[in-house]
């Protein structure tokens, strides 16, 4: 990313690839932060990786706060998520960083819903609501699918002006994410021809 450029060919990858247009492009473009900083390949892969374990943290944190856990319970789903027997050999062994960093936005997510469902769907609700599925969907778009469907409840219990609210967040997030998105949406169909059998 940093040599090469977005969108752009790394002609030694895969005999000339474009960067990033066929994967979301979350993960590697908060890791440039550190790597900015630091200038090591490694070492700034590590430290977004355990960033990753904070912003979870905080996120777990803020939905327990909503759903009144005490902080006993709130570790235990901290550790419950990021070192259970599933995610363990799918995010640590195989390697699916991109999509852990997805899922710890998800809690936010979570916090958000339970917060506003007795509350009315303030700017403050469409303001983070579309920063944090933004988020998702730049990290990984499956994740956003499903993170998308726990707005579903809210919308089936909302009035039909904090509908309408709920139903504008899709064109914001799309507009927001329409840098790599328009480009990843083109080319999908080469996705597709990649996937073997």
């Amino acid at each position: 990313l940093k040599e090469y450029g977005f969108h752009n060919i790394a002609p030694n990858w895969y005999n000339g690839m474009s960067v990033l247009r066929l994967y979301p492009p979350g993960f590697f473009i908060y890791s440039l932060i550190p790597y900015f900083i630091i200038e090591n390949v490694q070492l700034a892969f590590y430290i977004s990786f355990l960033s990753i374990f904070i912003i979870g943290f905080f996120g777990i944190y803020l939905l327990g706060r909503c759903l009144n856990f005490s902080f006993d319970k709130i570790l235990f789903l901290f550790f419950f998520f990021y070192s259970n027997p599933l995610t363990i050999p799918w995010f640590y062994s195989i390697g699916r960083i991109p999509e852990m960093f997805a899922w710890s936005f998800v809690f936010y997510l979570f916090a958000i819903v339970f917060y506003y469902k007795n509350k009315y769907l303030d700017k403050k609700f469409f303001i983070y609501s579309t920063i944090i599925l933004s988020a998702i969907l730049l990290a990984h778009p499956f994740v956003f699918i499903l993170a998308s469907s726990l707005l579903i409840g809210l919308f089936l219990i909302k009035n039909n002006k904090e509908r309408l609210i709920i139903i504008l967040l899709l064109p914001m997030i799309f507009t927001l994410c329409a840098f790599w998105l328009i480009e990843f949406l083109k080319h999908v169909r080469e996705i597709v021809e990649y996937t073997p059998n």
